[in-house]
């Protein structure tokens, strides 16, 4: 109780903060704001970090809602996501989501996308996340994310084609047992730590960020 009751501090005052020191969009940015059906202050909060370029992504067969979407190198979209995810239970108790949807080939202009949304794992539904090997379907994936979201307090950062992003926000009890189970989901998580050990050591860090690809 202790610990969350510090978290929500932090997030309170990290939101008071954040709209103290908010700009205000433009004319276009807010014409945007009203064609997502988004809320001015989301816009704001975002400008807020970046000084990226926003666009509109449309609502269409491959995407269920309509999303905000801006561009920046990964280790400044990474930031940003972080400090975002600050405010993440504000952002869902207004209906959105924060998600990287695009991992550029040479780290430069990752895609960020606002989703109006609640369900935080949404983004693995919304980019339609499968896996090729071993091969899952989205609901498997969401299902099992799902698991940890509620037994180890993990969020989606970010999802794709065939990727997911996730991070651990609580401590892990037994990552040795945890990171068998994610090797098992992901097998290439096998080579990318060269084992279970390493893996394991990962998820013992504080609040660790672990990309799972199939």
């Amino acid at each position: 109780m202790k610990t969350l009751c510090s978290l929500f501090i932090f997030n309170l005052l990290f939101i008071c903060t954040s709209y103290a020191q908010a700009p205000e969009i433009t004319d276009e940015e807010r014409t945007l704001a009203d064609s997502l059906e988004f809320d001015h202050d989301i816009l704001k909060l975002v400008r807020a970090n970046t000084d990226a370029e926003f666009k509109s992504i449309s609502k269409s067969d491959k995407y269920e809602y309509p999303a905000l979407a801006f561009h920046l190198e990964r280790e400044k979209g990474n930031k940003l996501i972080n400090e975002l995810n600050h405010v993440r239970y504000r952002l869902n108790t207004k209906g959105y989501i924060i998600f990287k949807a695009i991992l550029s080939n040479d780290a430069e202009s990752d895609q960020i996308r606002i989703v109006k949304f609640a369900d935080p794992l949404y983004p693995i539904q919304y980019m339609k996340t499968q896996g090729s090997y071993p091969k899952l379907s989205t609901a498997q994936i969401f299902d099992k994310i799902e698991r940890w979201y509620e037994s180890k307090g993990c969020i989606v950062n970010g999802a794709g084609k065939n990727w997911v992003q996730i991070k651990f926000v609580l401590p892990i009890e037994n990552t040795d047992e945890l990171a068998k189970e994610m090797i098992d989901f992901c097998p290439a998580l096998e080579s990318v730590y060269r084992g279970y050990e390493r893996l394991s050591e990962k998820l013992k860090k504080d609040r660790p960020e672990i990309l799972l690809e199939w």
